[in-house]
């Protein structure tokens, strides 16, 4: 347990399984191939754990020269099963829960059913707003949103 935050350590050896070590796999597979269906479900991730007010994400906020408000992210680890975001969000068959013990997400859909969980909620997803996740080295990460002139 981290001393600090009582929480799972992401780098116990009791964390090292062969579920975790898949997921870690799935994850970075995931974020190669770039699949709209996969970044979709994961930015929904990633925004379930900022509306949950989760441990393992925190907005932090800076200014540019020209007073364009910027939103960044530090990730952390979960505080559900440990595992280190961004990545968690990537992996299709990584579930979460909330502190509660309420399901915060299941695993990913396959790209017909999020197809057809779309449609049912009524709801599109503009595939050219997706906000996108690009890290640097300081384990921050900050939100792009891509404009339809930027993939023009």
């Amino acid at each position: 347990m981290d001393q600090v935050n009582n929480t799972p350590s992401p780098f116990q050896l009791s964390n090292i399984t062969p579920k975790n070590i898949f997921a870690i796999v799935d994850s970075v597979y995931n974020q190669i191939q770039e699949e709209d269906y996969i970044k979709e479900q994961a930015a929904e991730r990633m925004q379930k754990c900022l509306d949950a007010n989760s441990r393992c994400i925190r907005p932090i906020y800076s200014y540019t020269d020209d007073n364009q408000k910027v939103e960044r992210f530090i990730y952390n680890s979960c505080e559900s099963c440990g595992c280190h975001a961004p990545g968690l969000f990537y992996a299709r068959y990584k579930t979460c829960t909330n502190k509660d013990g309420s399901i915060r997400w299941t695993n990913m859909l396959s790209k017909e059913d999020w197809e057809l969980e779309k449609l049912r909620r009524a709801t599109l997803i503009d595939t050219n707003s997706i906000q996108t996740l690009s890290t640097d080295t300081d384990d921050k990460v900050e939100l792009k949103t891509n404009t339809k002139e930027d993939n023009a």
